[in-house]
């Protein structure tokens, strides 16, 4: 699941990128250019654009949303429903029914002809008012998605990293990692140096005793203190139950 949600992320921040960068430069620089160069050159981006990269893009991470509106993307990314529906929406909704219908009257358009200024300019103040809406439609999913991921990958790293239980020969095994206030349930108790410790037993077959320092933010250094093995943890003491 969580791979699935950070691949529907990337999608919608890829597509976002790629429509944000219409709404901040491009379209103001084909405005620029007298209209029937600016024609031609939308005309041409809107034949070239149907290409499978962006296509795949577009509606690829479409169909993960809606696999996310259905699954929901699980506890941990408590947002990615409504991210995948302001996708669907505001980002596949507002290309189907806003930019296309006018790509297409563009398509028929005559850049020579005199009358086509007159239209080339609200077609450049309609498109690009409809592509903010679709490019904050995705940036507001890809943002969503994420909200939540950078702790549930940082605790995946910890159960596969050096910060696990030290069990015989050296080698590093068992999930550690002290979330103060929620997986750790340990009254703390001070040393006469000041710093907050929490004990905890080891596995029935090694009793040395899990010393817990509270230091700082981020996952934690590991050092020896005698016979106890130390690693500095993220949140402060007070939040202990």
């Amino acid at each position: 699941m969580k791979l699935l949600v950070l691949a529907t992320a990337l999608g919608c921040g890829i597509v976002g990128g790629v429509f944000f960068a219409f709404s901040t430069f491009i379209m103001k620089a084909l405005a620029r250019l007298p209209a029937p160069q600016g024609i031609a050159a939308m005309q041409s981006i809107n034949i070239v654009v149907i290409n499978p990269a962006f296509i795949a893009a577009l509606f690829g991470t479409g169909l993960l949303c809606a696999v996310l509106v259905f699954t929901g993307g699980g506890s941990e990314v408590p947002y990615a429903r409504w991210a995948a529906i302001a996708y669907l929406v505001g980002t596949i909704g507002v290309t189907m029914a806003g930019n296309v219908p006018l790509n297409d009257r563009l398509a028929k358009l005559d850049p020579q002809a005199e009358s086509s200024a007159a239209v080339w300019q609200d077609y450049v103040r309609v498109w690009t008012r409809w592509n903010h809406m679709r490019t904050a439609a995705a940036l507001v999913a890809c943002v969503g998605l994420m909200m939540g991921m950078p702790e549930r990958l940082s605790e995946n790293w910890g159960r596969q990293g050096p910060f696990s239980e030290r069990s015989g020969g050296g080698r590093l095994e068992a999930p550690l990692r002290c979330r103060f206030g929620s997986a750790c349930r340990h009254k703390p108790h001070r040393s006469e140096s000041g710093p907050a410790f929490l004990r905890q037993p080891l596995s029935n077959s090694n009793q040395r005793d899990l010393v817990l320092v509270e230091e700082g933010i981020g996952l934690i250094q590991v050092r020896q203190i005698s016979d106890h093995t130390a690693f500095q943890c993220s949140s402060r003491p007070s939040s202990l139950e």
